[in-house]
């Protein structure tokens, strides 16, 4: 009698993990189609020079302050340990010191005056 107890959890069990590989399965296949989405639309919107310089420029600035961060928390543990807050306003200092540059590479938006809104006068 215990051994058929034994044997329907063990058939129960295995209907559910079944059923959850299945879910798994699924979910699986709709993240991947998330990604290949996602893929499309970047290499979309990356197929001007702007936006890859752009997207370099926003990438290097944090790099750079990680890096010159890094070596400062190497040069500054010999002394003491040191911490996140270094790190981060090492990065914000290079950050307001690039940013500027940055800013002037990226081109302005050039809009239409016709379709510009006028929100200074009421309807």
């Amino acid at each position: 009698m215990v051994r058929l107890l034994k044997v329907k959890e063990l058939e129960e069990r295995k209907k559910f993990l079944l059923a959850r590989s299945e879910m798994y399965r699924q979910t699986l296949t709709l993240e991947v189609a998330n990604i290949k989405f996602s893929t499309a639309l970047l290499r979309r919107k990356l197929k001007s020079p702007k936006a890859i310089l752009a997207l370099l420029g926003s990438l290097a600035v944090p790099t750079a302050g990680y890096l010159v961060g890094r070596r400062h928390a190497k040069a500054q543990s010999k002394s003491g340990p040191a911490g996140l807050l270094p790190k981060v306003m090492v990065g914000w200092k290079l950050f307001n010191r690039f940013a500027p540059w940055i800013m002037k590479l990226r081109p302005a938006k050039k809009r239409d005056p016709a379709k510009r809104q006028n929100l200074t006068q009421f309807p």
